[in-house]
């Protein structure tokens, strides 16, 4: 059965991929996806969403 143990182990601690690809883009000078810019842009729907929910109205998001 899949927990989510499991699948954290897998992902993070035996493959560690997602961390090698980040120490070798920074090595090779490269970039590497998904960009932080990426992910700041997500972050800002999440929070924008969190927000939505909380003031139960329509949140306008820039980017």
């Amino acid at each position: 059965m899949e927990t989510s143990d499991n699948t954290y182990r897998d992902v993070f601690r035996t493959k560690q991929h997602m961390a090698r690809e980040f120490v070798d883009a920074i090595r090779s000078g490269t970039q590497v996806d998904p960009s932080f810019a990426c992910g700041a842009l997500i972050q800002k729907y999440i929070d924008a969403a969190i927000e939505s929910h909380h003031s139960k109205s329509w949140v306008c998001v820039d980017g």
